[in-house]
């Protein structure tokens, strides 16, 4: 099975922690784990590296300090444009601010699953 997790986080900070070890666990079981999350620095230009078996996609965005935490409009069109690219069978939405919720309920219209959680303190 082909799954989006979709993360509103810079990459090794917060909620990415748990889609990475979902993932790399999920990968193990054979499946294809694609984490959609956020560069540290990086304004233009994504970047994709493959992490234990998890394809990690990190987005640019143009805030900085806490703003970068999935509220910019310029990494959510990258996400979205990138989306008409790919093929998911599952797609796993941390949180539902805008790099995630937009993204989630687009594969959600063309008939994927979509698996909603959120992770509070």
């Amino acid at each position: 099975m082909k799954i989006l997790f979709l993360n509103h986080n810079v990459i090794w900070r917060s909620t990415f922690f748990r889609c990475f070890h979902l993932g790399r666990y999920l990968v193990r079981r054979g499946h294809e784990v694609t984490i959609y999350t956020i560069h540290p620095k990086n304004r233009f230009g994504i970047e994709e590296t493959v992490l234990q078996g998890v394809r990690v996609v990190q987005f640019p965005d143009w805030l900085w300090g806490i703003g970068r935490s999935g509220w910019d409009f310029f990494d959510l069109t990258q996400r979205l444009r990138r989306l008409g690219h790919e093929t998911y069978d599952l797609v796993h939405a941390f949180d539902s601010r805008p790099v995630v919720i937009h993204p989630a309920r687009a594969l959600q219209r063309r008939g994927i699953p979509l698996v909603l959680d959120w992770a509070d303190w």
